[in-house]
C-alpha cells in the first residue's frame, strides 16, 4: 500500500510525461491575439465640415435629451467619417462599438472629453463605416453649463474611436492617432456658425 508520499511522485511523473506533447497545442492557441493590432483599420478618416454654438431652447433641450438642465450653449457639429472595421471580426467577436469623442480643455476642467455619436456593429458586413453629414447625437455641453461663454472660440479635437467586445475576455479599445484626429476651433460667440474647408477640418481650417 503506497504512502502519500509515493502518490505524489507518481502524480508528477504521470504530469512530466504529458508536459511535452500537451504544452506545443494548447500553449499557442491561449496566449495568440486574434486581434493583432487594434490600429489595423484601414480607410480612416474624420473631417469637421461644420460647428455652432446654439443658444439654450426648448427645441435644443428635446433633440439633445437635456431634460435635468438647462445648459446656457450647446454646440452641434457636422461631420463626415470612414473606417474599414472589418478585421477586428474575429472568432472572438461579439461586437464593435464605434464611437466618435471630442475632447478640450477650460479653465477649471483641463480635461473633458465627450462621446457626441456612436453606433453598435454586429456582423462583419456592416463594418465599413461610411457617414456623410452627420451630426452629433448627444449634447455637447461643458460641466459649467448655466456659462455661455464656456465654449466661445475654443479649440476641440475630434476623434473616431472603437472597442471590440469579445464573448471571451476583455473589451479592447484604440482610437485613430493624431495625426488624423479633426482640430477644430468653435464659434467665437453664441448663435455663430462655423464653416471648416480643408482636410479634417483641421487646425487653419478657414471660416465662410
Amino acid at each position: 500500500m503506497h504512502n502519500l508520499w509515493s502518490r505524489v511522485n507518481i502524480r508528477l511523473r504521470f504530469c512530466d510525461l504529458l508536459t511535452p506533447t500537451h504544452v506545443p497545442v494548447v500553449g499557442p492557441a491561449g496566449t495568440k491575439d486574434p486581434y493583432g493590432n487594434l490600429l489595423a483599420p484601414l480607410a480612416l478618416s474624420l473631417n469637421v465640415s461644420s460647428a455652432t454654438l446654439v443658444r439654450r431652447s426648448r427645441a435644443a433641450q428635446y433633440k439633445y435629451q437635456s431634460y435635468f438642465h438647462a445648459p446656457a450653449v450647446f454646440a452641434a457639429l457636422q461631420f463626415d467619417a470612414t473606417a474599414d472595421l472589418r478585421s477586428l471580426f474575429q472568432w472572438n467577436t461579439k461586437q464593435v462599438y464605434a464611437m466618435v469623442t471630442v475632447a478640450y480643455q477650460a479653465p477649471g476642467f483641463p480635461t473633458n472629453k465627450i462621446t457626441v455619436w456612436d453606433t453598435i456593429i454586429t456582423n462583419i458586413d456592416d463594418a465599413r463605416l461610411m457617414v456623410a453629414n452627420a451630426e452629433n447625437k448627444y449634447a455637447i455641453t461643458d460641466v459649467q453649463y448655466r456659462d455661455a461663454a464656456r465654449f466661445n472660440g475654443l479649440a476641440v479635437t475630434a476623434r473616431l474611436e472603437w472597442c471590440v467586445h469579445t464573448y471571451v475576455g476583455a473589451t479592447r479599445c484604440a482610437a485613430m492617432p493624431d495625426e488624423l484626429a479633426a482640430k477644430f476651433t468653435l464659434p467665437a460667440n453664441v448663435g455663430e456658425r462655423v464653416s471648416y474647408r480643408g482636410d479634417r477640418g483641421g487646425v487653419g481650417a478657414n471660416k465662410v
